[in-house]
């Protein structure tokens, strides 16, 4: 609840556990280089290649940053109610900076038939690490089954449409949700849940992930427990209030095919007293309600040259539908919850 003194939150005054950060190892970035030549067209098309490739840098969490705003969120608004007004999170924010697809099915779709056979050859490895020294499908298990003993049929990592490459495909994607989408107690294994979502990427079926994402994080502000994607809340901070970023940018801000919002903040990290975040957020003139401008894929097309957009033009487009979407007031769906956006 917001604090009755206005003040903020010192240290030593609330212990909170953070869980689901995610850790971008390096087992995870030789995977993800593992599998980039064979998936990067698939990875374009259903929305995710830009999401897949930020999760090769680290966002350094900044927990006196995330404390303060918490403190202004509002359960019954899914807003932060601050001295000078609200604001949120959004479905472009999501999108935007977590490079998650807007468009396609619902996270908990009906699974087709069809891929109820991929989703069961995942669910073996599970079983099988569940018998393993580990005792669990821990992420560096998961990883360690393809990359130090790779199916046979598939042992030179060739392509990636054989049964084999479908295989770890599916199992890649399974770990990209549980650790950097979905994330869920306990927070260091590759759940059961998003072996369904998995199937369907790895076979170029769009899911709706960022709605998805979003419910988690208003959830989790909501309950100050589970886990949820908060490195998408801190670079929110990052973009919207620009007295609180780091005043240094990572050198990998240029690299090529590089998200960079992602690359930017590379293990950057800029120790701010509670009392002047406070501050920062207390004051409306340091927030920027359009901090993306052209780098946002969402609008009218130039081409549009300024006039009306009707209905049939909305769904037309993918770029028009996602901003619409970004823009009404909806349910937003996850695994195991509904938000109200």
């Amino acid at each position: 609840s917001p604090r009755r003194s206005g003040g903020p939150f010192l240290h030593g005054e609330i212990r909170v556990e953070w869980r689901g950060w995610p850790s971008s190892s390096k087992l995870w970035r030789r995977w993800v280089t593992k599998l980039r030549p064979l998936h990067e067209g698939l990875w374009k098309r259903v929305g995710i290649f830009d999401a897949i490739l930020s999760t090769t840098w680290r966002i350094r969490r900044d927990e006196d940053l995330l404390l303060q705003l918490a403190a202004f969120w509002s359960r019954e608004t899914s807003t932060f109610v601050l001295q000078w007004g609200e604001a949120t999170v959004t479905l472009e924010d999501v999108a935007v900076l977590g490079g998650l697809p807007l468009l396609g099915k619902p996270v908990c779709a009906v699974l087709p038939d069809a891929l109820r056979g991929d989703v069961h050859a995942l669910e073996g490895i599970r079983s099988a690490l569940n018998r393993s020294k580990s005792k669990k499908p821990n992420y560096s298990s998961w990883v360690n089954y393809f990359l130090e003993c790779p199916p046979e049929s598939d042992a030179g990592g060739g392509r990636g449409d054989t049964a084999a490459g479908l295989l770890e495909h599916g199992a890649f994607l399974a770990m990209w949700l549980s650790e950097y989408v979905l994330p869920s107690p306990p927070c260091d294994v590759v759940q059961a849940r998003v072996l369904p979502i998995a199937a369907q990427l790895a076979r170029g079926q769009p899911v709706a992930l960022a709605p998805a994402a979003l419910a988690s994080i208003y959830k989790c502000l909501s309950t100050l427990a589970g886990c949820a994607p908060l490195q998408i809340l801190q670079l929110w901070v990052w973009e919207r209030f620009p007295e609180l970023r780091p005043e240094k940018v990572s050198a990998h801000n240029n690299d090529n095919g590089v998200p960079a919002r992602a690359a930017k903040w590379h293990n950057v990290r800029e120790v701010l007293e509670p009392r002047y975040i406070h501050a920062v957020f207390m004051s409306p003139g340091r927030f920027e309600w359009m901090p993306y401008g052209s780098s946002s894929s969402f609008g009218v097309p130039p081409s549009n040259g300024g006039r009306r957009v009707h209905g049939q033009d909305i769904a037309g487009t993918d770029e028009l539908l996602s901003m619409a979407l970004c823009l009404h007031p909806c349910e937003l769906v996850g695994i195991d919850c509904i938000e109200q956006y």
